[in-house]
C-alpha cells in the first residue's frame, strides 16, 4: 500500500470511529437503544473505542489477512470482557439503584494494556512472518528470566 492509501484508510477508520462514538453518546443522552441494554451498550462502546485504534496501528504494518483476523479477535475480546464486566456487577457501586452501561475503569486500563502488548507481539511477529516463533522466543526469554529471579542461585 502506498502512504497516501494508508493515510486515507486511517482517516476513514477515524471518521467511522467518531461517528460510532457519537451515535453511542446520543443513545445514552436520549436513553435509546443500545443504552437501554447495558450488555450491548458496553460491548459496542469497548469495540468502538479500541478496535479502530488496533486497525489504524496495524495499517501499513501488517498484512491484510493478519490485520483482519487480529481486528476480529480484538473485537471479540473487547465485547466479551465488557459483557462479563457488566454481567458481573450490573449496578452502580454505592448507589441504591441504577444500572451501569459503561465498563469499570479497571477494565479500560487493563484492556488497553493487553491490546497494546498483544499488538506489539503481532506486529513484531508479522514483520518476519513468524508470529508463533516470535511469541515462543519472547515467552521463553520471559519465562527463563522469571525462573532465574525466583529460584535460588546454585551452590
Amino acid at each position: 500500500m502506498s502512504s497516501l492509501t494508508i493515510a486515507l484508510a486511517r482517516a476513514l477508520v477515524g471518521l467511522a470511529q467518531g461517528i460510532g462514538l457519537y451515535l453511542l453518546y446520543r443513545a445514552s443522552e436520549v436513553n435509546g437503544w443500545p443504552a437501554t441494554e447495558p450488555l450491548a451498550f458496553a460491548a459496542l462502546l469497548m469495540v468502538a473505542v479500541f478496535v479502530p485504534i488496533v486497525i489504524v496501528a496495524g495499517l501499513g504494518n501488517l498484512r491484510s489477512r493478519t490485520l483482519a483476523v487480529w481486528a476480529l479477535v480484538a473485537a471479540a475480546t473487547c465485547a466479551g470482557l465488557a459483557i462479563h464486566d457488566i454481567f458481573r456487577e450490573p449496578l452502580v457501586p454505592g448507589a441504591m439503584q441504577g444500572q451501569r452501561i459503561a465498563p469499570a475503569y479497571a477494565l479500560w486500563l487493563s484492556l488497553a494494556t493487553v491490546l497494546f502488548i498483544t499488538h506489539s507481539l503481532i506486529v513484531s511477529g508479522g514483520a518476519d512472518r513468524r508470529l508463533l516463533q516470535a511469541i515462543r522466543d519472547i515467552s521463553t526469554c520471559r519465562g527463563s528470566t522469571a525462573c532465574n529471579s525466583v529460584l535460588p542461585p546454585p551452590l
